[in-house]
């Protein structure tokens, strides 16, 4: 578990679409809880929430990932860390490779 808890809202028309309300200050983890959530995003996405230079904003970089993989785990049924994520080249991310363990 991430840690984060993510309320549902409604779903419109679309079943694969979620709405997702987090109070971002609510989660402060301890370095244990960081390093577990670091472990369930793949190396290029800890490297590019190792560049933020605030906590802060590395911290909601954490969780926008997380919570991807989040929605992907509850659609599929798989583990988070089973998904391979991309990004496009305006930066926006994409499933590249679905249930594929990263470790």
């Amino acid at each position: 578990s991430s840690g984060i808890n993510a309320e549902y809202g409604e779903l419109q028309q679309d079943p694969f679409m979620f709405r997702l309300v987090v109070k971002t200050s609510a989660w402060q983890p301890v370095m244990g809880e960081w390093l577990q959530a670091a472990n369930t995003i793949s190396p290029a996405e800890r490297e590019r929430v190792g560049r933020y230079m605030f906590k802060r904003d590395a911290k909601h970089a954490m969780m926008g990932r997380l919570l991807i993989r989040h929605c992907l785990s509850s659609i599929t049924s798989q583990p988070p860390d089973s998904f391979l994520l991309d990004r496009d080249e305006s930066g926006k991310p994409y499933l590249s490779s679905p249930s594929r363990t990263l470790r």
